[in-house]
């Protein structure tokens, strides 16, 4: 499956993750972890656990993130096991955007 997703509409109005009641809360904790790895932990090794679920049963995938060079205002995730993936938009100058911590800005 192939997403797209604008992370400032899981975000509330001051730019912040909504109260941990709100539906939205796992999605917006899920995509806020893949952009700040893919913009501040370059080097690192796969670290965030792919969150499908096939027959029931959690994929045992690490997401893999990356700037995506087509498009330089989004943020690309797959997951190697499963396949799963897709982009985030609306990242920038968030709280997650790590690219002016590495010098990337």
């Amino acid at each position: 499956m192939n997403r797209s997703v604008d992370l400032r509409h899981f975000l509330d109005e001051r730019g912040a993750l909504p109260p941990v009641d709100h539906p939205a809360h796992p999605h917006a904790v899920y995509y806020t972890q893949i952009v700040a790895d893919a913009t501040s932990c370059l080097d690192d090794p796969p670290s965030i656990a792919c969150r499908c679920r096939s027959a029931r049963r959690p994929c045992t995938g690490l997401l893999v993130t990356f700037p995506d060079p087509d498009d330089l205002a989004a943020i690309g995730w797959y997951c190697p096991v499963c396949h799963d993936g897709g982009t985030i938009t609306g990242w920038q100058e968030t709280l997650w955007d790590g690219t002016a911590v590495v010098g990337r800005s």
